[in-house]
């Protein structure tokens, strides 16, 4: 199992909508039309630089910078359902500053503009262990490994034969599992080698180096999630702004994400339930810091934070991310997760909090998800 890894936000696409106000003094971005644009907009900080491109769904495509920092890039001019909405693309490299968050709701509330969803999420796990290659190999070998999943769609960017098994040669794919058209896909790659391709971003480079302290000479490898507004929309996810910044339910997005979609099981009988799931990732119970170190957190660990919040706020926070865990856990039904969260309320001392969330929802007591637990044995 894989501890020593560090993981994000990559990709963040978010649809807008205007807000509701009598207030008309602002620079009303929906004025900028196909047939009425200039070519730049400055306005309280702001620079709007027109690319000059269309997307699927917008007419325009706009550089955003604020004081010079780039932002990302914003769709105009909406077609057909989004002819009332307003695209908004956060460059990757503004989640590595701890501003992030200010700078994306600053743009927000300068424009008059409110979050209506969020139309894609990229979340990662990247490590210095070659997941890539075991997978591949994991994979071919169907003796020993059953890969148990649901999911139709499974490529091996042009390197897998017609019974499913990898060609082999020196070309190391990309593996995929899922599509875009469902909404949630899985992508191991090589990272490393796709950063020197399209060229080094300091700021990744930087994460690399402080969180990935062992063999350092070896390749990054990413473990890559994508999640959309289709998917999202259809499991009712209540996932907000602040919590994509929050490490703890990153980690545990993408866990909840992963069970019931994929996992390896040792080949131990003919029914897959009944086979031992293999986990590559300390996903579950730990925290980030434990995760990352390989140690015992302390209880001053659990509660270090860089926010200048009052204790009351950074309480209130917690809760929030508590409760979004277990409704999300709830939408998947997903028992194992249920457990998972108790650990971390334990570290937020947030316990009390917890059981009672549990019991208002209607969910089963611990001892009954447990007996559930061992009885299905289908955990990933």
């Amino acid at each position: 199992m894989i501890t020593n890894y560090v993981s994000g936000l990559d990709k963040l696409e978010i649809t807008l909508k205007e807000q509701d106000s009598y207030n008309t003094s602002y620079f009303n971005l929906y004025q900028i039309t196909n047939t009425n644009y200039s070519n730049v907009y400055e306005y309280d900080g702001f620079t709007l630089t027109n690319k000059n491109k269309s997307t699927t769904n917008y007419n325009l495509t706009y550089e955003v910078r604020y004081n010079n920092i780039l932002i990302g890039s914003t769709q105009l001019d909406g077609r057909g359902m989004f002819e009332d909405k307003i695209g908004l693309k956060i460059n990757n490299e503004l989640f590595r500053k701890k501003d992030c968050q200010s700078k994306i709701k600053l743009f927000l509330n300068t424009f008059h503009l409110k979050i209506n969803n969020f139309s894609c999420i990229d979340l990662f796990i990247d490590t210095r262990d070659n997941i890539r290659d075991i997978f591949i190999e994991m994979f071919n070998n169907k003796q020993d490994y059953l890969f148990n999943t649901r999911v139709k769609t499974i490529d091996f960017f042009g390197s897998i034969d017609v019974e499913g098994y990898i060609i082999p040669g020196n070309f190391k794919p990309t593996f995929y599992l899922g599509s875009n058209h469902t909404g949630k896909r899985v992508t191991i790659y090589n990272k490393t080698k796709e950063l020197q391709a399209k060229g080094h971003k300091q700021s990744i480079t930087v994460l690399h180096d402080e969180h990935l302290t062992h063999d350092k000479e070896n390749d990054v490898y990413r473990f890559e999630l994508r999640l959309k507004n289709s998917y999202l929309q259809s499991k009712k996810y209540s996932i907000d702004l602040d919590s994509l910044f929050d490490e703890e339910f990153i980690k545990y997005l993408i866990s909840s994400n992963l069970t019931n979609f994929f996992d390896f099981r040792e080949r131990t009988s003919t029914r897959p339930n009944r086979c031992k799931a293999i986990h590559f990732f300390d996903l579950s119970v730990k925290s980030v810091f434990q995760a990352r170190n390989g140690l015992a957190a302390s209880n001053n660990d659990s509660h270090k934070t860089t926010s200048t919040l009052n204790q009351q706020q950074i309480e209130k926070s917690k809760k929030s991310i508590i409760r979004k865990m277990i409704k999300t856990a709830i939408i998947e039904y997903d028992k194992q997760s249920i457990l998972n969260v108790k650990h971390i309320a334990i570290q937020y001392n947030l316990l009390d909090f917890y059981e009672k969330e549990i019991k208002d929802l209607g969910f089963l007591k611990e001892k009954d998800l447990k007996k559930e637990i061992k009885k299905s044995n289908s955990i990933f």
